[in-house]
């Protein structure tokens, strides 16, 4: 009986699996270097003979019920998920590290050597790295959780926080560890790892968003190498660098608006104008909707009068077009887009620069900031060991380079630096792509996303709501009053719920 249990995930996941490969291939063809950030849904888009929503609804429930029914007669669950403990060949105590990152990309190799140094310094400890696709990455770990076979360590998103927190899934920051870190860290970092005003993981990532130009085509429309200061100054920029076709296709587009790539992108577009015009997105409680407002209206109409105009694009994954030249002028949505300039292939980084968004009506610049933790799991079997691990990975600096292993990881992912010895340490901030990011800083811009319960699917509702008014097929005020209400109405279940 219990080999009969034991092999139902095994079945119920093999079942699946052709069809998955075959999605994600057809989807990944001529792109590879798309397939380790590929999702089941993705997959399930372009392989409709067999993902219907019927076939992937009884394929989690299936999946799940195995989990459950394995976990329940105490035995491993074999080809889902490695369930923490001791490493069975070893004997060693062994910590799952459950993380989007790739660990074969640059900044991934960076993560994957400070992990072999740990396990060279603390021979009792494995660590096993669980690579999930970050659009998969939190219903994995509720599922995981919820099974009994959770991983000791995540690295989550700001915009998870919420549910995980509301879930009870992560622990307490032990005051031990606080301690450590905040010797180390710089001050107010620890708000992207905060929800209800308790610390539940260490900040990692830290990320606000700035306008980025590409020097070289500013120098060909005779303007100077900066970034638009105002919102008529970007208008006025966008139309000098605007190039079209002999039938009107863009061959550049002044500047890019990101409208599709996810709800946290268009969100995060959005609101580094809105903000800057005096408007906000929910109340500081976070149960009231604020941006049906003539501020956020303004802000809209502003990106939608851009489109209009035919000075600038509104597409998904604007950073391709920058990359490729097609765009002058755009957001980028981290720092982390020097990833995207500096592929081997397709070396361009040289030619950027970046600079604090436009100001509107406050005359202030505004940058919508988000983060990314450690955190450790309430399911964790050794929870000691994994605060611990995290505590050496974010706050042990290494004596050949003067930074943490973590800043080291993340000054090659393009995140701006976190604690004290990185930002002393870290080269990548004299390069004059990280200049605006930087500034927005230091001047006091920076502007936290919303943390809270179902946070990207509630930015996803107001992206699906609001982009029909930057394409113009829809007004901005039917479009922010129709958000507004299924906002609202998804805010009310919430907090109904508590």
């Amino acid at each position: 009986m219990k080999e009969d249990v034991q092999g139902r995930c095994g079945h119920v996941a093999s079942r699946y699996e052709d069809h998955f490969r075959e999605g994600r291939s057809r989807y990944t063809a001529g792109h590879e270097e798309w397939e380790p950030i590929i999702s089941l849904r993705e997959a399930i888009k372009v392989n409709g003979r067999a993902w219907s929503s019927k076939v992937l609804v009884n394929f989690v429930i299936a999946l799940v019920a195995c989990q459950v029914a394995v976990v329940s007669q105490g035995l491993p669950v074999s080809g889902v998920a490695s369930a923490a403990g001791k490493a069975p060949e070893t004997g060693k105590t062994k910590i799952t590290f459950m993380t989007h990152y790739v660990l074969t990309l640059p900044f991934g190799k960076v993560l994957d050597q400070a992990i072999q140094e740990y396990e060279r310094l603390h021979p009792n400890i494995q660590i096993d790295v669980q690579f999930v696709p970050v659009t998969e990455l939190l219903p994995k770990i509720l599922v995981a959780q919820s099974t009994g076979i959770a991983p000791d360590v995540v690295s989550i998103a700001g915009y998870m926080l919420g549910d995980l927190a509301e879930a009870g899934m992560l622990q307490e920051v032990p005051s031990s560890v606080r301690q450590i870190v905040d010797d180390v860290y710089l001050p107010g970092l620890s708000v992207f790892a905060t929800y209800g005003g308790k610390q539940l993981g260490l900040t990692t990532e830290f990320m606000p968003r700035a306008m980025v130009a590409n020097v070289r085509m500013l120098e060909a429309a005779g303007l100077p190498s900066r970034t638009p200061a105002t919102f008529g100054e970007l208008e006025e920029w966008a139309r000098k660098l605007t190039q079209k076709e002999p039938d009107g296709r863009f061959k550049v587009a002044g500047y890019a608006i990101e409208t599709g790539s996810s709800g946290q992108a268009v969100w995060g577009t959005i609101f580094s104008f809105a903000w800057s015009n005096g408007g906000r997105y929910l109340t500081p409680d976070y149960r009231r909707v604020a941006f049906n407002t003539p501020e956020v209206a303004d802000a809209v109409n502003y990106l939608a009068g851009l489109v209009s105009k035919g000075i600038a694009v509104a597409k998904s994954w604007v950073v391709v077009d920058m990359r490729s030249e097609k765009a002058a002028l755009s957001m980028a949505h981290g720092p982390y887009w020097k990833n995207e300039f500096t592929r081997p292939k397709e070396y361009v980084y040289d030619r950027f620069i970046s600079g604090l968004m436009p100001a509107g009506k406050t005359g202030k610049p505004a940058a919508p900031t988000y983060g990314w933790l450690l955190g450790v799991t309430t399911g964790s079997s050794h929870s000691k060991e994994a605060w611990e691990f995290i505590t050496w990975l974010t706050t042990s600096v290494d004596e050949k380079t003067g930074m943490t292993r973590m800043g080291q990881v993340m000054a090659e992912l393009g995140s701006m630096p976190v604690t004290r010895p990185d930002l002393a340490h870290t080269p990548v901030l004299k390069e004059a792509f990280m200049s605006g990011f930087l500034e927005a800083i230091r001047k006091g811009f920076t502007v936290p996303d919303p943390v809270g319960p179902k946070a990207l699917q509630l930015q996803n509702l107001f992206m699906n709501e609001i982009v029909p008014a930057i394409l113009g097929t829809r007004s901005t005020a039917e479009a922010l009053e129709r958000a507004a209400q299924l906002t609202q109405a998804e805010l009310d279940k919430i907090f109904t719920k508590r």
